[in-house]
């Protein structure tokens, strides 16, 4: 006569840190994001094929050409970002390449030039550089960042931007 109502399935528990952690890309299965946390500084370059985001320092070159590059609100970066995706809620000093697209939210901060296909500044963000939207352009870069990685690999030091850009 009375039906118990059936439950709904629940999501797994998830933590305080997760709940509150709006930089960090949505995915559903984190075994293929690795995680810089905030106590953590890196020097030289960073490589590999998974999802990254950073929450703490790194100093050098993030090559993610295949995968999602985030710059949590606590991130500092002083190096030249190529990945997929790259999206920027902290600091960077350096050059951002994408393949797909890049957005800079409104804590973000970036001070070089931003090139992809697809570029978005949220209401609030800080951009001092230029912007290239020409997705050849893009393509051409990664490729180019190939070559430097060979080099640096071979004792040739990376390059940052310098200090004059235009102001957008």
């Amino acid at each position: 006569m009375w039906k118990k109502p059936e439950e709904q399935s629940v999501a797994p528990n998830v933590s305080a840190n997760q709940q509150n952690a709006g930089a960090r890309p949505e995915r559903n299965d984190r075994s293929n994001v690795a995680i810089i946390g905030q106590s953590i500084c890196i020097k030289g370059e960073v490589t590999g094929a998974e999802d990254l985001i950073v929450e703490g320092s790194v100093e050098g070159m993030i090559d993610l050409k295949q995968n999602a590059v985030t710059i949590g609100k606590g991130g500092r970066v002083k190096a030249n970002i190529f990945g997929k995706v790259i999206q920027v809620h902290g600091e960077v000093v350096g050059d951002l390449t994408a393949s797909e697209q890049i957005v800079i939210h409104e804590s973000g901060t970036v001070r070089g030039n931003v090139s992809g296909p697809r570029v978005a500044l949220k209401d609030g963000a800080r951009l001092k550089g230029a912007i290239n939207t020409d997705a050849d352009a893009a393509k051409q870069a990664l490729k180019t960042s190939e070559a430097s990685a060979k080099a640096s690999l071979n004792g040739s030091k990376s390059h940052l931007p310098s200090s004059s850009h235009a102001v957008v």
